[in-house]
């Protein structure tokens, strides 16, 4: 399952598809319900309209097959080894996501600078140019490279679980692995698949 609004990409293992169809599914806030957490989730569709059942509650919305997304098989396969990677400890992973927060807070963070060092640290961007290391993760592959990223998307990959982040290389996005799951993000405005991510990556 694949998900995407052209600037960030999540795959989701564990699904499978028989036969292998592609549906699109609208990004609507009504994904975000708490009634779909726990539910055991039903998808159907036939040549006019796609419809997702969880519980008591149905969505239902017009197939569309014209709808433009990123050349996923593509992106992915183009990862390969990592120039950096991060294995973050849990721990350190709460810590961040608490820098995070107060960042945001802020009246004009928007981005945050990821250090491949070891100790991994996370660095504000001007202002004070606050540092929090992560003292109990690990680092593998290259010292001293940093990538500078938004902290939403940052904030985001880390809530939903993943704690492996790797650099593939200058102009490429950035990567977090969560055993089959993939999370692929740039920052605004550049999109996935561009020639160069809106990342900016120093070696």
């Amino acid at each position: 399952m694949v998900a995407s609004d052209g600037a960030v990409l999540l795959v989701q293992g564990g699904c499978e598809w028989m036969p292998r169809r592609t549906a699109f599914a609208p990004a609507l806030r009504v994904w975000d319900a708490k009634f779909w957490d726990g539910a055991d989730l039903a998808v159907a569709w036939n040549r006019d309209r796609i419809s997702v059942s969880g519980g008591e509650w149905q969505l239902s919305w017009p197939a569309d097959a014209t709808v433009k997304f990123p050349k996923c098989d593509e992106l992915l396969a183009g990862l390969h080894s990592p120039v950096a990677r991060i294995a973050l400890d849990d721990t350190d992973a709460d810590r961040w996501l608490r820098f995070l927060d107060e960042l945001s807070a802020g009246p004009e963070a928007e981005e945050v600078t990821i250090a491949f060092v070891d100790p991994p640290a996370l660095a504000e961007v001007g202002g004070s140019a606050r540092t929090v290391s992560a003292t109990q993760s690990s680092l593998a592959g290259r010292r001293s490279v940093t990538a500078t990223t938004s902290i939403r998307t940052l904030r985001l990959a880390l809530q939903l679980g993943f704690r492996a982040m790797m650099v593939v290389g200058r102009g490429h996005p950035l990567v977090a692995l969560d055993g089959p799951r993939r999370f692929v993000w740039c920052t605004a405005p550049q999109k996935l698949g561009a020639r160069e991510s809106g990342n900016r990556l120093m070696f």
